[in-house]
């Protein structure tokens, strides 16, 4: 190598110096521009999966609040138009999650998570509509509506043995009678009078059956009848026959129809009972479901003691048991 070099002049070496030196320039410029090329490759790639993830991450918030609203707008209104688009906008972030899978593999590991997150909270939804459904959705549905229609029921049947009133016109009418008979003074005959057409009013005005309206103003008619011949005698002067008379044994007849259709109080307990039921669903305080439940032993003792029809008390005291079933069931939930 030595002995070649000898043979090159100086001017020889000195171009071939600068020659070896501008080689090694060119590799270098070669290199560095290579370098630059796939550095800047690699930049665009990175900035495109960062501006990809950056879409990716503003459209699946998107889906995740539309999914959220539409499911807390649910909750609010029971309105299963608003559970469709919260099902809708959850199909759509997994559309979403799949399509962020695709940039590479710390994105496609973040999409696995939303993915399993998503369906939790689906399914979870998916349970809360089911419990809606079954327990009802508004008044007229589900449970619910069966609880609606039972209450109802129940609270008209005990129209027909609120009696009260008329027990007690009865009861007053039969003092006016035997205060005629010891006193023989006039003003109790005409109170008598008084007190059966407050009867016939009260008999209008009451929910009782048609059948057993017109039954029971037979009978004040009947009785109204016997009482003013019996009265017309007693205030002649004849003898009272210790009150005993035809117009007694209407009285009797009247009073039998009424305790055929007396449950003493039903009709007011009854409204103590749902007003407590309302306090509880109103405020959550359990308080008031034992409450409930205490008036609801009192009403199911009462009519058990009633001298109403066994098919009549069997059917009040179902209804009764749906009532108290739907209120431990929404106690339960």
């Amino acid at each position: 190598m030595k002995k070649l070099a000898n043979r090159f002049r100086i001017g020889e070496k000195i171009v071939l110096g600068f020659g070896t030196i501008g080689l090694i320039f060119l590799g270098v410029i070669w290199y560095y521009h290579g370098s630059l090329r796939d550095m800047a490759a690699a930049y665009q790639d990175l900035s495109a999966i960062y501006g990809a993830r950056q879409a990716q991450a503003f459209a699946i918030e998107s889906r995740v609040s539309a999914m959220r609203s539409a499911a807390d707008r649910f909750l609010l209104t029971r309105d299963l138009a608003f559970a469709e688009q919260t099902l809708e906008a959850a199909a759509a972030l997994r559309t979403q999650t799949a399509e962020l899978a695709q940039l590479n593999g710390d994105a496609a590991r973040t999409a696995a998570a939303i993915d399993a997150l998503a369906e939790d909270f689906t399914s979870r939804f998916q349970a809360i509509v089911e419990a809606w459904r079954n327990r009802g959705l508004d008044e007229d549905s589900g449970l619910q509506g069966a609880f609606r229609a039972a209450v109802h029921e129940l609270q008209d049947r005990a129209a027909h043995y609120n009696v009260d009133r008329l027990y007690l016109l009865l009861l007053q009418v039969r003092r006016g009678e035997k205060d005629l008979g010891l006193r023989r003074d006039p003003r109790y005959r005409e109170q008598v009078f008084a007190l059966l057409e407050e009867m016939r009013a009260e008999l209008a005005a009451s929910g009782l059956r048609e059948d057993t309206r017109r039954a029971l103003s037979d009978e004040i008619t009947a009785y109204r009848d016997r009482f003013a011949g019996y009265a017309e005698r007693v205030l002649a002067g004849e003898s009272s026959n210790g009150g005993m008379g035809p117009f007694r044994d209407r009285a009797h007849r009247i009073e039998d129809l009424l305790r055929a259709h007396y449950i003493p109080d039903l009709e007011t307990t009854l409204l103590q009972m749902r007003r407590r039921e309302k306090d509880y669903l109103l405020r959550g305080d359990a308080t008031y479901i034992a409450a409930v439940d205490t008036l609801a032993d009192a009403i199911s003792a009462r009519i058990a003691d009633a001298s109403v029809a066994p098919a009549q008390k069997s059917r009040l005291l179902s209804l009764l048991d749906d009532y108290s079933d739907f209120i431990c069931q929404t106690k339960g939930e």
